[in-house]
């Protein structure tokens, strides 16, 4: 699609050019560890040197943090399966495909281990939620490891090739790796410190096939990687530049990575706040109440290349976060979802009432207050899409699916009985089944609505007396609202002959009356 305030010079970039739906990849930090999930306060929560407590909350609720901002779950643990399902169900409901992990390979310095086991249960999870995953390598971590001197310099070529091997072998065919023409993606953030071809070349040298490499945007040609990525880039906001030219400079650096899309993954970002040099080299940039995220989505989206990165899902850090928080709320997945919407139309159908829905799982599975089997049937559901139905099941595990008691009536022989039940939401997402003492209905000659709100009974009879109630059914979990009194008394429209002797008598009147008490309970 193109946008009309797109300038000339930016549409012509675009001339020609089209891809199938844009690919969003979040860019994800599984490097947090929290007390009561490993025992300790990682140094992303706590501090390189422990300056933070998070046990010590604050008045307003919020703990003590490394951070400008606070989750909306609070300090979690990237190990935490309860974690991932939450942030992995909420990047499906905006509209993101998978996740690109930031990640620093199997050696044992520093919390590299810890990043490694969520790394892998993550995309054991995404896997499950049917989401794509890939990698993004740190090649500081090799320098990590020569510092210390646990890897000889002469010896990272084949240090790689073992990483990558492994790789290989663990991760590249699984069917839910992101592929580029059936090549592995692999992104490396740098090179920082392998920066020549050579080591490189020797760690993808028995790969089969070589993974579609991408380095930082203005580093990918020194190890002649297959193309570059985009970060942050606060130029495009420099002074007080109208949208047009935001979107213009955002252009022009994409297209200077390279002037083949092919070779260019452009980023798209909610802001930056810098927590490790506060004033120092890294400026700050506006998160603008959602319209710096919207701005470089869109500029991302319109364009010739088929791969977006998302930076970051929670870098809290640097401030890149996309993730929910107390400050933003769902602010930036909302303005994702928006841009999916542009972009495809009526075929994305999730909305910002969605987004909530994953918080509501998490609360219930933190709690313990419902059956984990009950909430699994919530995760498979939103999962699968169908969130009206999630929704209608965390109603009735959370008891705020309260089913009003249907108006009692009693009516002629001969008239109408009409039953219904205002149901929250108009029903969406619920199983409906109306019962007469306990008993199911269903529709015929005269009865209809049998499985909706409203069940209507014409030409009433005697035997149609009883307790009537609506059942409703969720994944199997069903609830029923209170009875009502259904009667229908003896007239010339329809007489009731009780005893059945012909004729319509006090005695025929007294058993009547009778039996609707004992079929109510009355």
């Amino acid at each position: 699609m193109t946008r009309p305030f797109l300038t000339l010079a930016a549409s012509l970039v675009f001339a020609g050019a089209s891809h199938a739906q844009t690919k969003l990849l979040m860019h994800y930090m599984p490097w947090y560890q929290t007390e009561p999930f490993s025992g300790y306060w990682g140094i992303h929560w706590a501090g390189p040197n422990d300056e933070f407590n998070p046990n010590v909350i604050a008045p307003d609720g919020r703990p003590e943090i490394y951070s400008h901002y606070d989750p909306l779950i609070g300090p979690y643990d990237s190990s935490d399966p309860h974690v991932l399902e939450y942030h992995l169900l909420l990047m499906k409901l905006a509209g993101v495909d998978g996740v690109i992990v930031d990640w620093y390979g199997l050696s044992n310095t520093f919390d590299y281990p810890p990043i490694h086991a969520a790394t892998e249960i993550l995309f054991d999870v995404a896997a499950e939620f049917d989401m794509e995953f890939s990698i993004c390598y740190e090649d500081r971590s090799i320098q990590a490891q020569v510092n210390t001197g646990a890897l000889n310099p002469n010896d990272i070529g084949s240090y790689l090739l073992g990483e990558f091997l492994w790789m290989q072998a663990n991760w590249f065919t699984a069917p839910h790796y992101t592929k580029k023409d059936g090549r592995p993606l692999l992104l490396n953030f740098g090179p920082i410190y392998v920066t020549s071809p050579g080591p490189w070349n020797t760690g993808f040298s028995l790969l089969n096939p070589v993974p579609y490499f991408y380095a930082l945007h203005n580093l990918w040609t020194q190890p002649q990687a297959d193309g570059g990525f985009t970060w942050v880039h606060w130029s495009a906001w420099d002074g007080s530049p109208s949208e047009a030219l935001i979107k213009f400079r955002l252009n022009q650096i994409h297209n200077g990575v390279s002037g083949d899309p092919d070779k260019v993954i452009p980023s798209a970002l909610p802001g930056f706040k810098d927590i490790y040099e506060p004033g120092g080299r890294f400026p700050f940039l506006d998160h603008n109440n959602g319209e710096t995220m919207r701005q470089s989505l869109e500029v991302a989206i319109d364009g010739p290349w088929d791969i977006v990165q998302l930076v970051t899902w929670n870098d809290f850090g640097e401030g890149t976060i996309i993730e929910p928080t107390f400050e933003f709320g769902y602010t930036f997945l909302e303005v994702i979802q928006q841009e999916r919407i542009e972009e495809l139309g009526s075929a994305f159908t999730f909305t910002p009432d969605d987004l909530r829905l994953p918080k509501r799982l998490y609360d219930m599975r933190v709690a313990g207050t419902a059956p984990q089997a009950t909430l699994d049937q919530v995760s498979d559901l939103l999962r699968d899409g169908e969130t009206a139905q999630a929704r209608a099941l965390l109603d009735l595990l959370d008891g705020t699916l309260v089913l009003p008691k249907p108006g009692d009536l009693i009516v002629d022989g001969g008239e109408t009985l009409v039953f219904t039940s205002a149901l929250p939401g108009g029903g969406a997402g619920l199983d409906l089944q109306w019962l007469r003492d306990g008993e199911p209905l269903a529709d015929d000659t005269r009865t209809s609505g049998s499985t909706t709100e409203t069940l209507t009974i014409s030409q009433a009879r005697y035997d149609d007396a009883g307790a009537y109630a609506l059942r409703v059914s969720v994944a199997g979990n069903q609830v029923e609202s209170p009875a009502a009194i259904g009667g229908v008394r003896p007239s010339p429209l329809g007489p009731v002959d009780v005893d059945g002797d012909g004729a319509v008598t006090d005695a025929d009147r007294v058993e009547f009356v009778l039996q609707v008490e004992t079929a109510t309970g009355g």
